[in-house]
């Protein structure tokens, strides 16, 4: 008599168990949403080339890919705009210019960068960096 009572409890359990399962595998399946940000770091070297030419190279670094490429630099020379130029997909960025006078401060700038999309968003840092002209 009791085993048949045993075999009775479970098989309720079972098919509450089966009903369970059923009805978790019915709920939709979706990826975990996800913030990532990446800090972002300029390099500026200002090279005269001639006496009356300068050459400003500089990089965009960050570890992640989406926030070196891209993105565009502001070139500022004695406080003024120069330029933006854009950095191809290392990070990388060029431009030349008049040569200004010896200890213009020249600046560049890079803004924050946002990329969202449903349930995601990647954010690169801004950064901004002054050297002197020689």
């Amino acid at each position: 008599m009791e085993s048949r009572d045993m075999r009775r409890q479970s098989r309720r359990v079972t098919g509450f168990v089966l009903a369970l399962a059923g009805l978790a595998l019915s709920l939709p399946i979706s990826a975990p949403a996800h913030k990532l940000s990446s800090g972002s770091f300029l390099q500026l070297k200002p090279t005269a080339t001639s006496d009356t030419t300068i050459q400003y190279v500089g990089r965009v670094n960050s570890a992640s890919k989406f926030c070196r490429a891209g993105r565009p630099v502001q070139l500022y020379v004695g406080g003024i705009l120069l330029t933006v130029v854009t950095t191809d997909r290392a990070g990388n960025w060029s431009v030349s210019g008049t040569l200004p006078p010896k200890g213009t401060e020249v600046t560049a700038v890079i803004n924050r960068k946002v990329k969202k999309k449903r349930r995601h968003r990647h954010r690169c840092g801004g950064d901004t960096l002054t050297k002197k002209a020689q």
